[in-house]
């Protein structure tokens, strides 16, 4: 599902909110050191700007700010299992998140969590509950440099329509994902150098069929080491041009006989513009090359053009214009496939009608192409919605979105549409 607004949340509780899988955490690592001087006077996307009289305070313990929030909501959704001949039903979710950050005028330390449960009325075996714990650390040294580490352990649910979710299943599937980085910065007056270095650890869960036939999810666990450089000079007012190389090593746990070798190596260049691009731009703009190469004999290797933007637009000080593209690799559920390649396009509006009501209107294209096997998914989302701040504290949002899947793999063609209609009541510290 598109991510929608999520005004003063955590990061924990975003990514639980917003559906987070496998596809929107293998892209390569976001490096973006150099990012110039913001001038204030430029204003400040819908999304990003603080509201001082709805922003929650948080409770101060020690050195420590914690935060905190719970959320209850309410889904009618018309095609619960993702199939082509949808069964609706409603869905109660509920989700909790909190997060303790330091104070200190040096260095600093963030924890967070977050866990939650999603049940149907009709469909039990539909219901799924996810959880998560991070931990980030960062080591101030001298002017403009700093090294950071950061752990996390989450249990999460797969997008049910996301383009390497081919199969149709009882239960969402289920994964663990554990993961431990490091970064490195430093700065030289306009220069910004940031070297990185992550390994995470990805374990499906078992899953069944519509039918109640089991389905081996085992194939797809693996382990998966990546490496980062990235340059950037700023210059003023705050525009910074940017290069970033980064590489991937993915192998996979299981090798048996005559099953597909999964295993797989890649880099990524990219190079161009972030920050404050223009006075009504900012964010990022970024081109480049994608080289993908599998272990399994016969799969050929992947060369080609890559992309990260993400731009937001001014338009007026009450209406920012959202765009983003990635192109990247995912994991895929089908056994006789490598992987699949993900083109990746979004637009979305964000509309401050009030100072504490916000509207937005979203719009996503996903495009995944097979990798060893002749197949491919098309995968479009539309969401509209909306957020009322009626205090510090409280927060209802509603939304109302709509999908539609149409793949070809295995020499099968497959139609899925669904319609989620939800509204949720937020409480927070």
């Amino acid at each position: 599902m598109i991510a929608t607004l999520g005004l003063a949340a955590t990061p924990g509780l975003v990514r639980a909110q917003t559906g987070a899988d496998a596809s929107d955490r293998d892209a390569y690592p976001l490096l973006e050191p150099g990012r110039g001087q913001r001038d204030p006077a430029r204003g400040v996307p819908v999304r990003e700007r603080s509201r001082p009289d709805y922003d929650p305070i948080g409770d101060l313990i020690g050195a420590f700010t914690v935060n905190s929030q719970a959320t209850a909501k309410v889904s009618y959704d018309t095609n619960v299992f993702r199939e082509t001949n949808g069964r609706d039903d409603v869905i109660g979710d509920l989700l909790l998140s909190a997060q303790a950050k330091s104070n200190w005028s040096r260095n600093a330390l963030v924890a967070e969590a977050f866990v939650g449960a999603s049940k149907q009325a009709q469909y039990s075996e539909a219901g799924n509950s996810t959880y998560g714990l991070s931990l980030q650390g960062r080591l101030d040294g001298g002017i403009g440099e700093a090294v950071t580490v950061d752990t996390s352990f989450e249990r999460l649910a797969q997008d049910r329509i996301a383009v390497g979710q081919v199969l149709s299943t009882q239960e969402p599937t289920i994964y663990n994902r554990s993961q431990i980085g490091v970064t490195g910065r430093r700065a030289w007056g306009p220069l910004g150098v940031q070297l990185s270095a992550n390994a995470a650890k990805y374990d499906y869960r078992d899953t069944t069929s519509l039918d109640g036939a089991p389905l081996d999810q085992q194939f797809r666990d693996y382990a998966l080491g990546q490496v980062g450089l990235d340059v950037a000079y700023g210059t003023d007012p705050g525009r910074a041009f940017f290069m970033s190389v980064a590489g991937e090593n993915r192998e996979y746990r299981l090798h048996r006989p005559g099953s597909v070798n999964r295993d797989q190596q890649g880099y990524e260049i990219l190079a161009g513009v972030r920050s404050e691009i223009t006075p009504l731009i900012r964010g990022q703009l970024g081109i480049g090359y994608l080289h993908a190469d599998f272990e399994e004999p016969g799969v050929k290797t992947r060369d080609v053009v890559s992309f990260d933007t993400r731009l937001s637009y001014l338009v007026t000080e009450l209406t920012t214009v959202r765009v983003s593209g990635r192109r990247f690799m995912q994991n895929i559920d089908i056994p006789t496939a490598t992987a699949v390649l993900v083109t990746r396009v979004a637009a979305g509006v964000d509309h401050e009608l009030y100072r504490n009501v916000i509207l937005s209107a979203d719009f996503r294209h996903d495009e995944g192409d097979f990798e060893g096997v002749d197949g491919n998914s098309k995968v479009n989302f539309v969401e509209l919605g909306a957020i009322w701040l009626i205090d510090r504290h409280y927060r209802v949002q509603a939304n109302l979105t709509g999908s539609q899947r149409r793949s070809e793999s295995l020499d099968t063609r497959r139609s899925i549409d669904a319609v989620v209609g939800s509204v949720s009541v937020t409480y927070r510290r």
